[in-house]
């Protein structure tokens, strides 16, 4: 029986539900980001797909393998967060995980699926765009 947890997960962290990510306060003592320090209680923004898609943690980034989330090939842990994580992790994930996986059997059961004719699928990856709405008001610029 084939497997598609791993097609799931490499789907879920290349195309996350909340592109975005969301926003969380630093711990007492502050939290060091790659080179840059966020003293304690510092909102700091986590951009999950950027995460998700940088090489240092899934070379090659933006190519779509399965295998990574294999249990043979999973000696690291790199950061994927679809639901994100603690606290105000989703509280629908594993209903979404049912609902994920009940709608891609039946697709596979019931569908061929192909891109159509001079279609590839690459505009959707090189040209859509995603929006932050921070609150302001748009004919003003940034929230006040």
């Amino acid at each position: 029986m084939f497997d598609y947890n791993p097609c799931l997960d490499e789907t879920l962290r290349l195309k996350p539900a909340v592109i975005a990510g969301g926003y969380r306060q630093t711990p007492p003592g502050g939290l060091w980001f790659d080179e840059r320090f966020a003293p304690s209680d510092t909102t700091v923004f986590v951009p999950a797909q950027l995460i998700q898609t940088d090489g240092r943690y899934w070379p090659p980034a933006r190519v779509f393998i399965p295998e990574r989330f294999s249990s043979k090939s999973n000696d690291l842990s790199p950061p994927c967060l679809p639901f994100t994580l603690g606290r105000q992790a989703c509280s629908g994930k594993n209903l979404a995980w049912i609902s994920m996986r009940s709608t891609l059997s039946k697709i596979a059961q019931h569908f061929d699926l192909s891109f159509g004719p001079g279609e590839n699928g690459e505009y959707f990856d090189t040209e859509a765009l995603d929006l932050l709405y921070d609150g302001g008001d748009p004919a003003r610029g940034a929230a006040r």
